[in-house]
């Protein structure tokens, strides 16, 4: 099995069986897997397999407290637009990476519980408008692409950036020609919200509840994490 968005709350258990060994996106689940939860155990990777760069290039010491940390401090310059950039890009990607782990199942219970949260663009990724793909950077200098929908491009519109789910849909409904049916909006609204679980699932966006969105414009700030290292050269095979 290879499906880690049903981990721990439906499977206790994952191990990739022989199709899921080569499918990239499975695999690189399992390497994010890791690394949020065997930091110690991904080091001891990273030197057998001789994997650069290292998540130590950018100070990460392979402490859950140096996670948490990083976590915070890169959903923070984000929301609060304060030098994203001056993030190596080996952290941005960990960090977004991590942050995502997990967030499918956040979203699909705010959406269940019908909890109000705001939709958050995260980094590294890019659009490519001739092939009409989107191309996702992953560490060691991978990526993946994904053929764009008809359907994406309203939602890459209405995200431009931040937004309440809330108003996310009130924008999305406006995009509706008017002799469209009525009783097929939630419909309409439904194959959106799928297109977001996949756009969520490889860290295009994060789901952060309201709460802690306000929170964090409140305090203004989380705890800084300082990065060693040299930036990285952006590239992608």
């Amino acid at each position: 099995m290879g499906n880690f968005e049903e981990v721990p709350n439906k499977r206790k258990y994952l191990h990739l069986l022989g199709f899921y060994k080569q499918q990239n996106l499975a695999c690189n689940k399992m390497d994010v897997y890791v690394q949020k939860f065997y930091p110690k155990f991904y080091n001891h990777l990273e030197n057998l397999l001789n994997l650069k760069p290292k998540l130590s290039s950018f100070g990460f010491r392979y402490k859950s407290s140096d996670l948490v940390n990083l976590t915070n401090s890169y959903l923070s310059k984000i929301i609060l637009e304060d030098n994203i950039s001056q993030l190596s890009k080996t952290q941005k990607i960990y960090s977004k990476n991590v942050l995502s782990e997990g967030a499918l199942t956040t979203f699909l219970n705010y959406i269940k519980n019908k909890e109000d949260f705001y939709l958050i663009k995260l980094t590294n990724y890019s659009f490519e408008a001739e092939s009409e793909n989107l191309t996702i950077e992953q560490l060691h200098e991978e990526c993946y692409k994904i053929k764009l929908l008809a359907i994406d491009y309203v939602i890459f519109d209405i995200i431009n950036s931040n937004i309440k789910y809330s108003d996310f849909e009130d924008r999305a409904v406006k995009y509706i020609d008017d002799d469209f049916p009525k009783e097929e909006i939630d419909n309409f609204l439904e194959v959106l919200s799928k297109r977001i679980s996949i756009f969520i699932s490889f860290g295009i966006f994060y789901p952060l509840h309201i709460n802690k969105y306000k929170k964090i414009l409140r305090n203004n700030s989380f705890p800084t994490f300082l990065k060693n290292g040299q930036e990285e050269v952006d590239a992608c095979i």
